[in-house]
């Protein structure tokens, strides 16, 4: 039978500054990828990790991809408030991103 929870690894963040990108991106990636428990069914990140060896693995569309810091933008324009939280539109988020569920919150005012 199908796990009855779920963990979504934080694998990027949208804030300036944050440290979840890069090696560490690629190093919670890997480990979901190479899980085999069924706990992990996805990731916090700014997208569907399309950058990541994750992307090429068969295991990929396994995941949901839940994206923090999203407003509604003009297409094609990002924005930065003054607590350094940046903005992506909805659907740079899921077109270019390839995000399954969106997370807005100061995004909203």
């Amino acid at each position: 039978p199908a796990p009855q929870h779920g963990l979504l690894l934080i694998a990027e963040m949208s804030s300036s500054g944050s440290q979840c990108k890069g090696a560490y991106t690629d190093a919670v990636a890997a480990l979901a990828n190479d899980d085999d428990s069924g706990l992990v069914m996805g990731f916090i990140s700014q997208g569907g990790l399309l950058h990541t060896s994750l992307a090429r693995s068969p295991r990929w569309q396994e995941f949901v991809y839940c994206t923090p810091g999203v407003k509604l933008l003009p297409p094609g324009v990002d924005a930065k408030d003054a607590l350094g939280q940046n903005y992506r539109h909805p659907r740079d988020a899921i077109v270019n991103g390839g995000s399954d569920v969106l997370i807005v919150g100061r995004g909203i005012l």
